[in-house]
């Protein structure tokens, strides 16, 4: 296996990610199943939970008639094998998939879940609502399985804000239902003390903003040797937001034999070489990169005068798209108070 390149070093504008990641090649860049099937065998703990005939039936049919529906879903056809069964995941984590109302994976799911899962690194390039938090979370939640008795954390998710780590841990926690994984967030804005408690419960799974992760890395000395799976989520963001100099410090602190991911929309150059410092040989997956609207979106123009735009949007809200208009601020507290004056 290569070895990985030099540190990355800061620069500017937006360069070809492909011609970056792989110089000489010309295939087309939308990522592919590429090498023999991994073993999980010697990852995994514990018996598959789960595995009962009710578990799959339920699964099977809850899944079988979303397949239907969605398939009819305005005229457009799905391939046949492609839900989440044919990827081969436990039955407590499609049960899980189930109850989410996931039926047919998204795009960037259909084609990073089998990359990732098969042990490659990835670097995704997807918008916003693709789906791409459970594209890394539900192989990961696959890999880990089970609590590990051996102290030490073995998955990573580095996130830009507060706001999303916390989406993030809520779609960990929905995934690894009737599992005992443990999972903690490190942002800023919580207290330390509890924060160094977390780590020292030895959890599973560590979703964390980049200072306060270096933060509680340096105070308590932690080692990163345990870390078999990393994601770089919005990774676009994360530099834009100043982290660069302290993502290349985690960088350097995990093991060689980590699994790296990296997701964003865009891909600025000094991405690119971060990118190609702290990932071995990664697929890209990349859709619809110049694409920012979702293609299920229909658009349509309505020129009004200036005076009639609030009236025009009630009209569309409340007759056209038949969304609730709620009655103005305060105007339930009046009706009330004059139905108790009338009594």
């Amino acid at each position: 296996m290569p070895r990985r390149g030099a540190s990355p070093t800061p620069s500017e504008g937006e360069i070809d990610i492909f011609g970056s990641l792989y110089p000489g090649e010309t295939d087309n860049a939308n990522g592919g199943n590429g090498g023999d099937d991994f073993d999980f065998d010697g990852l995994l703990n514990g018996p598959e939970p789960g595995n009962d005939d009710t578990d799959e039936a339920f699964i099977a049919l809850q899944q079988a008639a979303s397949f239907r529906k969605a398939s009819n879903l305005k005229g457009r056809t799905v391939k046949k094998g492609g839900g989440f069964q044919a990827m081969g995941l436990n039955s407590n984590l499609l049960k899980a998939i189930t109850r989410k109302g996931f039926s047919v994976p998204t795009p960037i799911q259909r084609k990073a879940i089998p990359l990732i899962l098969d042990r490659k690194d990835l670097v995704g390039m997807a918008r916003t609502g693709s789906g791409k938090t459970a594209a890394f979370v539900i192989p990961m939640i696959e890999k880990l399985r089970a609590h590990s008795g051996r102290f030490g954390t073995r998955a990573l998710i580095m996130s830009p804000s507060r706001e999303l780590a916390i989406q993030t841990l809520k779609v960990v926690k929905e995934f690894s239902r009737g599992t005992d994984l443990k999972c903690v967030l490190l942002v800023g804005g919580d207290s330390l003390e509890e924060q160094f408690g977390y780590m020292a419960a030895n959890p599973d799974i560590v979703i964390a903003t980049p200072g306060r992760f270096l933060h509680l890395k340096v105070e308590m000395s932690l080692d990163l040797s345990s870390i078999k799976y990393v994601v770089f989520d919005e990774a676009d963001r994360l530099f834009e937001m100043g982290f660069a100099a302290q993502l290349t410090e985690i960088l350097h602190a995990l093991p060689p034999s980590r699994q790296s991911l990296l997701f964003s929309a865009t891909l600025p150059a000094s991405l690119v070489e971060f990118a190609r410092a702290g990932l071995q040989d990664p697929s890209l997956v990349r859709l619809d990169a110049e694409q920012k609207v979702s293609p299920d979106l229909e658009s349509a123009f309505f020129s009004v005068k200036g005076a009639e735009k609030e009236g025009s949007l009630l009209h569309i809200l409340h007759d056209v798209i038949k969304m609730p208009v709620g009655s103005p601020q305060g105007a339930n507290n009046d009706s009330e108070k004059g139905s108790k004056k009338r009594k």
